[in-house]
């Protein structure tokens, strides 16, 4: 088959190709929200218990939660259009999934201030530990990449890759997984977020400069709302008392 394809000219293979998507997205199984309802919830409980306990802490943040909220909301309308009217199942996971994927994260920023300021004992020590007993050494590895100009900015890109992978992943499993693995993964980040919520550290990475140059140090803005965490602003993920 493929070299019968090969010896087509290129009009009439585009055109297999795409017969060949058609059918493969004409056998795709219907949207249906009950594969995906774990994520939902979790992502919904996740916000409504940040603006629920933030309505006494009093944090600002800017850009506002709220925006990604709205946002979802809309993104949530495109995926209930696809699925019901439209019946495009590959749209509508996309659409459920990149507004899930906007609403998390700036939720799990606003609680992650909202556990900082309780006070949790810091469990640096423990962390860096761990790390130690795997044979991994941060004031070694941060040597390391400051000779290496190389591997630093390798690092800073991987560092801050993470919204790509999260936008391809989504991409990648409602067009070959549907269903499936969009659902496993964020569920599995939403239960990280919320076990490591209870873990307070004050980062191993920024305390011995790792991300020099290539992070902005959150260490001030950490301590300043442990010791004083009377109705900060928070700005770019950052918090001021």
């Amino acid at each position: 088959m493929d070299g019968l394809l090969h010896r087509l000219p290129v009009p009439a293979r585009v055109s297999v190709a795409t017969a060949a998507w058609d059918d493969a997205l004409a056998a795709r199984p219907p949207f249906v929200l009950r594969a995906h309802i774990v994520p939902v919830v979790l992502t919904m409980a996740l916000a409504a218990g940040a603006l629920s306990w933030n309505l006494g802490a009093g944090f600002v943040l800017h850009p506002t939660p709220l925006v990604a909220l709205g946002l979802n909301a809309a993104l949530f309308a495109v995926a209930f259009v696809y699925a019901r009217f439209r019946l495009s199942p590959l749209v509508a996971e996309l659409a459920l999934y990149f507004g899930l994927w906007l609403t998390f994260p700036a939720f799990a920023t606003l609680l992650s201030y909202l556990c900082i300021a309780i006070g949790l004992p810091l469990q640096d020590p423990a962390l860096e530990a761990a790390d130690a007993a795997l044979g991994f050494h941060w004031t070694e590895w941060d040597a390391f990449v400051t000779r290496h100009p190389f591997f630093l900015a390798v690092q800073g890109r991987a560092y801050f890759s993470l919204v790509w992978q999260a936008l391809l992943s989504i991409a990648i499993f409602s067009i070959w997984r549907p269903g499936q693995r969009n659902a496993e993964l964020l569920t599995g980040m939403l239960v990280g977020v919320l076990v490591t919520l209870r873990v307070a550290s004050s980062g191993t990475c920024d305390r011995s400069g790792v991300m020099r140059g290539r992070a902005p140090n959150w260490l001030p803005t950490f301590l300043a709302v442990r010791l004083c965490p009377h109705r900060p602003t928070c700005a770019g993920g950052a918090a001021a008392a």
